[in-house]
């Protein structure tokens, strides 16, 4: 029987989206058009749909390997950069199960090299709502900060010994700007508090002696 072709769109130089009238729309490259003479009106046989589904089921795998090796990423970051290449969603999860066959999608091993990359930068509030906002479960983020065992006073000592550092603060103004900083960090006002007060009294020790 075929696929009625009911219109041809530009994506771009390189491609277009196919519309067929079973609903489905298929991103092609120029090249493909003109191989399966493809325009507006034609009829795509079913031989030709099926070798273009399968050309089209490997590049979405390809894409996704290659975001991969790019960068470490989460599923959902993952669904939503192939996303934007206008595939077929159904392509994009099978690349997806692909992916996570071999393991190279793991959001429990992201939330743990996450935490290890910034858990002496961030606090434990904002390491979990950066990891939410990355599509990494509540169960995943609290088993890779309990493995962690992160150090807040020692996190947030080390980023205001930073920030002072830079501005070398004197007045009640320049160490509200260095509690501001950590604020802005995601660390409670108890520990920003008792470390900047700290802070300030080892800097007027030392301006003492």
């Amino acid at each position: 029987m075929g696929y009625r072709i009911t219109e041809v769109r530009v994506l771009d130089k390189k491609r277009s989206m196919v519309y067929l009238d079973s609903g489905e729309q298929l991103p092609l490259y120029q090249g493909e058009l003109r191989r399966f003479q493809i325009e507006s009106g034609t009829v795509l046989s079913d031989t030709d749909y099926e070798e273009l589904m399968l050309s089209l089921k490997k590049r979405v795998r390809l894409r996704c390997l290659h975001l991969l090796q790019k960068a470490d990423r989460t599923e959902i970051q993952l669904r939503e950069k192939l996303k934007e290449g206008h595939y077929p969603l159904f392509l994009i999860e099978d690349a997806l199960e692909y992916a996570k066959s071999f393991h190279y999608v793991d959001d429990a091993r992201f939330a743990r090299m996450y935490v290890e990359q910034y858990g002496t930068k961030r606090s434990r509030r904002q390491l979990k709502q950066d990891l939410l906002r990355r599509g990494v479960s509540a169960e995943q983020i609290e088993q890779a900060l309990a493995e962690e065992e992160i150090d807040e006073d020692a996190a947030v000592r080390k980023l205001a010994q930073k920030k002072a550092a830079v501005l070398r603060p004197q007045s009640d103004a320049d160490w509200l700007k260095v509690s501001r900083y950590l604020a802005g960090k995601g660390f409670g006002y108890e520990t920003i508090h008792r470390t900047v007060n700290s802070l300030r009294r080892e800097s007027q020790a030392q301006t003492e002696n």
